[in-house]
């Protein structure tokens, strides 16, 4: 897990599925004292599941923006299960069929309010909804470089080697964009 300051918006950027995930990431948001906590592309494992749960136990104020595997019926389960949480507009949830890409449900700016703090996957999709829903000019006009970049960082096996060279790529990206 990691976190970048974007245009005076904090964003996390994590895995899901490493056990205690949740617990560090919950700790680190509500450091942040949000009014709002935006989760975009977070899936549905446990420990995303975890999340949301004790974000909703504190009172947080939350959104959500995902997609998931038509066949996974506990993903469904529980995505019926924040939408009806939530409410109507606070959580768009597709499937993959629908929405390949989770930035495809964020509208641009939605999320560029004061106090709003932004969980999202530590993956392309979840950079770019980011970046789309804080309303980031030229958020989309590194798509294809970008993939590139991704394509060289070490494998799943390496994952702290792996996660410092998202932050980076994800870095040199706002500079170039400057979204800084």
């Amino acid at each position: 897990m990691f976190a970048l300051t974007i245009q005076g918006y904090k964003v996390f950027f994590a895995k899901f599925g490493v056990p205690g995930m949740s617990a560090e990431l919950l700790v680190a948001i509500l450091e942040e004292k949000p009014k709002e906590v935006v989760l975009v592309d977070i899936g549905f494992k446990p420990e995303s599941q975890a999340l949301s749960g004790a974000l909703w136990n504190t009172g947080s104020s939350v959104q959500v923006r995902d997609h998931f595997d038509d066949g996974d019926l506990n993903a469904r389960a529980y995505a019926q299960l924040l939408m009806h949480r939530l409410g109507p507009g606070r959580s768009i949830i597709s499937n993959h069929q629908d929405h390949d890409q989770c930035y495809k449900l964020v509208k641009p700016g939605e999320f560029a309010n004061p106090g709003t703090v932004i969980v999202a996957d530590m993956d392309l999709d979840g950079y770019f909804g980011s970046l789309k829903g804080l309303g980031i000019k030229g958020w989309d006009s590194r798509m294809e470089p970008l993939k590139i970049m991704m394509q060289s960082r070490p494998g799943k096996d390496k994952p702290e080697e792996r996660e410092a060279a998202t932050r980076t790529i994800f870095e040199h990206n706002l500079q170039i964009i400057g979204a800084t």
